[in-house]
C-alpha cells in the first residue's frame, strides 16, 4: 500500500474515532436510550436520466453515500438513507422520462453499496412549497417581478408556474431536519450554488441550518461498480469532517 493511501487510512480511523465519542444530546433525558440520527441523501435521480447520465453523474455520489452510511452506523448512529427522485422538473423540460424506471436504478445503487431506505419524489414537495412561498409573502420576505417570486436575496422561488429548485429543495429538508439529528447531502459539485440558495430559503423559513453537512464529489468520469478504496474514503469523510464536529457542537453532542 502506497505511504499517502497508508497515511489517509489512518486519518479515518482518528476521524471515525471522533465519530464514536458522541453522547447524548443536551436535550434528551438522560433516562432514555437515544441514538443520534442522520439522514444521508445521495445519488439524487432525474426521471429523464440515460444509463450513461446514471454512470456519469450517479454512481460516484451513491458510493459516497454506502460508505458515509456504514461510517455512521459504526458511529453510533442511526441512519436512514434517502434517495431524492425529480419527477418535478423533468415536465418543464423537453426530453423523454422512464428510459430508466426507478426500479431499475434502486438495483444499480444497490450494486454499489447505497440502498435507500426512502425513496422521495420532487412533485410531493410542491403543496408545501406552494404554502412556503405564501408565507414569505405574507411577512414581506420576497417580491414579485414579470411573473417572478423572489426571496428579497435575489434567490428565485418561482418562475410563472414554476417552483424553484431552491424552494423545493428547502421543504425537502424541512423534513429532512423533522426526522433526523444530521443530516448529510451527498452532490455533484456543480450543485454548491444550489445549496447556498437552499440554505438561504431555508433559513428565511426559520430551519436549523447549522445540522447540515453537504459533501460533494466531481461527475463527469464513467465510475465501475467497484468497492470504495481506504483512501478514497478517508478523502471523501474529511470533506465533511469538521462539518460534523460543527453540527454536533450546534445540537448539543459531545465533540
Amino acid at each position: 500500500m502506497a505511504k499517502n493511501e497508508r497515511m489517509i487510512g489512518k486519518s479515518i480511523e482518528q476521524l471515525l474515532g471522533r465519530m464514536r465519542d458522541v453522547t447524548r444530546p443536551s436535550y434528551i433525558p438522560p433516562d432514555t436510550n437515544h441514538r443520534p440520527t442522520v439522514c444521508i441523501e445521495a445519488a439524487h435521480f432525474y426521471t429523464s436520466y440515460t444509463p450513461e447520465d446514471i454512470q456519469v453523474k450517479c454512481l460516484e455520489g451513491a458510493r459516497i453515500g454506502g460508505w458515509y452510511a456504514q461510517a455512521f452506523k459504526s458511529g453510533g448512529f442511526t441512519v436512514d438513507t434517502m434517495l431524492f427522485v425529480d419527477d418535478y422538473n423533468p415536465q418543464f423540460e423537453d426530453k423523454p422520462v422512464g428510459i430508466v424506471t426507478v426500479k431499475q436504478y434502486l438495483e444499480q445503487l444497490e450494486k454499489v453499496g447505497f440502498v435507500p431506505e426512502k425513496v422521495v419524489y420532487e412533485s410531493s414537495l410542491a403543496q408545501r412549497a406552494q404554502e412556503i412561498l405564501e408565507q414569505l409573502k405574507k411577512e414581506g420576505k420576497c417580491y414579485e417581478a414579470k411573473g417572478e417570486w423572489t426571496l428579497s436575496s435575489n434567490i428565485e422561488l418561482k418562475k410563472g408556474e414554476h417552483l424553484s429548485c431552491a424552494l423545493l429543495d428547502a421543504v425537502l429538508t424541512e423534513r429532512k431536519l423533522q426526522e433526523a439529528d444530521l443530516v448529510v447531502n451527498v452532490l455533484p459539485a456543480f450543485w454548491k450554488s444550489q445549496q447556498k440558495n437552499m440554505t438561504k430559503v431555508a433559513k428565511a423559513i426559520g430551519l436549523d441550518t447549522g445540522r447540515i453537512c453537504s459533501s460533494y464529489y466531481k461527475e463527469g468520469i464513467q465510475h465501475q461498480e467497484r468497492e470504495m478504496t481506504n483512501a478514497e474514503a478517508a478523502m471523501a469523510y474529511m470533506g465533511i469532517a469538521d462539518q460534523i464536529v460543527g453540527v454536533k457542537k450546534v445540537i448539543g453532542y459531545g465533540t
